[in-house]
């Protein structure tokens, strides 16, 4: 075995990369301008680096625990010719790294390869083992800023299973006229997890780029193929996961990739509403829209439904007939907390969002949560005679979803189980007085009279949210919801 001299840079592991996009100013161009052109070479290894950097393998960063030891190349073992690419994958607990990965990368500015449908090599391992990763389309180096990584067009294959025979496998390019300038040649990124922690060898000959006439059935998707929904307020971004294309390689195997979004062009059914450019979709107006996308002229299956929230009402009442919980029109008063994490309640989420100064509280994966503000806290309503909330439920409205909210009042002694605490409770549902709806939001204006049990509120000290049903266990399907506007007036 031989040792290729290699560098790293210091880049987070891939979840955490940072997009970076190419600008360019307007100018006019000649007629007798030549635009410029990039080499086509399909070689990345054989025998030898091909138009590679002279680091020709870039590891990931070593503080994210990417073992930089175990890069090189054997001239004892190879598919054709003499030399193979050698991968010592570390042990889980090797003190020098758990995983090795990282990326070849183009020498020079870039290859065209347009004329090429996908990357393929051959593999074999010392053992059955898994891969974790592996692909094309990301680069980073000298020319980067620190911590910058350019993966515009990147395309990933998860999960490759080794052979101790040596196998060719296929990564399936989604777009190739996209690739007229690519930087990031290879990437592979190997961990023990499939040996149970145990290290292991794997060989890469014949690495190159292709057109294969066996590539087929093209089947692209974003949100997994699924048509999904979600909801954000005007001034906020959504996200589309789960991007990728489905192809057959004509022995009648699938192969599913991750993509890069900007192989794809998205498309929104009221750009008043909301606009998408790659994975992020801004919210630009109230409304509802559908983003969709496609491949080339392939439609993509998969889509995502919107809905884009306004603000709640801004409340007019005289501050002096108000006393607030949760508002930024009035002065709250302090409380404990908005989200205790009590014992058996799956509730997410506190008052952690805000909307160009507003803030808003969001519940997800509600069943029951209250606001509690105890002991010097405890607010006096006794000279109020409504309780004022507004709701804003995310979750598609099924039959026999309810929202219930429970005041509890300590009584005179102001202490929980004293003997004389007081409590009542309202159930909202979709036939309600005021109804519950989904995608708007609904203020309510609810009497103290139409709490039952609640004979006193001279120490009001929780406010609680209730969706779950009959099975103390069991969520309802109203699991998130915003909230805001949370006060007592008269």
């Amino acid at each position: 075995m031989k040792n290729i001299k290699f560098i790293y840079s210091k880049i987070a592991l891939l979840s955490g990369l940072i997009f970076i996009s190419t600008l360019s100013c307007d100018r006019d161009i000649s007629d007798d301008a030549v635009l410029a052109t990039f080499t086509n070479t399909a070689e990345i290894f054989t025998d030898t680096p091909v138009g590679l950097t002279d680091e020709f393998f870039i590891s990931f960063d070593p503080i994210e625990g990417a073992n930089v030891n175990g890069f090189g190349t054997d001239d004892n073992t190879a598919y054709s010719g003499t030399t193979s690419i050698r991968i010592e994958v570390p042990a889980a607990n090797d003190p020098e790294g758990g995983f090795i990965g990282g990326i070849f990368r183009d020498r020079g500015e870039g290859r065209d390869l347009t004329g090429y449908n996908a990357l393929t090599f051959w593999a074999k391992g010392s053992t059955t083992a898994t891969i974790g990763e592996v692909g094309f389309g990301t680069a980073f180096g000298i020319d980067f800023g620190n911590g910058v990584v350019e993966d515009k067009y990147a395309v990933g294959l998860q999960n490759i299973q080794l052979s101790t025979d040596w196998r060719k496998y296929t990564i399936p390019i989604p777009d190739p006229s996209r690739l007229v300038q690519e930087k990031g040649m290879f990437l592979f990124s190997a961990g023990s997890a499939s040996t149970g922690g145990m290290g292991y060898t794997f060989w890469i000959d014949e690495l190159k780029f292709e057109y294969l006439g066996t590539i087929g059935q093209v089947r692209p998707f974003i949100n997994g193929g699924l048509d999904t929904s979600g909801a954000a307020f005007v001034g906020q971004n959504l996200s589309i996961t789960g991007v990728g294309v489905t192809s057959n390689l004509g022995n009648g195997q699938d192969v599913s990739v991750t993509a890069s979004p900007n192989y794809f062009t998205f498309s929104s059914s009221n750009s008043n509403v909301a606009i998408a450019d790659g994975s992020q979709v801004s919210l630009v107006g109230e409304g509802a829209t559908i983003i969709t996308a496609k491949l080339g002229n392939t439609d993509v299956a998969g889509s995502l439904n919107v809905s884009s929230i306004g603000l709640a009402p801004t409340p007019t009442l005289d501050p002096e007939n108000v006393i607030s919980v949760f508002s930024d029109a009035y002065i709250n008063r302090p409380v404990d907390y908005f989200n205790g994490y009590w014992t058996y309640s799956t509730t997410q989420g506190q008052d952690d969002i805000n909307i160009n100064g507003n803030n808003i509280i969001k519940y997800t994966e509600l069943n029951f949560v209250g606001t509690e503000f105890q002991g010097a806290k405890t607010i006096n309503a006794s000279l109020m005679t409504h309780f004022h909330i507004d709701i804003f439920i995310e979750n598609t409205l099924q039959a026999g979803d309810f929202l219930s909210i429970k005041l509890q009042d300590l009584g005179a002694n102001n202490v929980f189980g004293g003997g004389d605490d007081r409590a009542g409770t309202i159930r909202l549902t979709s036939t309600s007085a005021t109804p519950l709806v989904n995608g708007s939001w609904v203020s309510l204006d609810v009497p103290f009279s139409s709490f039952p049990g609640l004979s006193t509120r001279a120490n009001l000290a929780q406010i609680v949210y209730v969706t779950e049903g009959t099975n103390p266990n069991a969520a309802g399907s109203i699991t998130s919801v915003f909230l805001d506007n949370i006060y007592f007036h008269n």
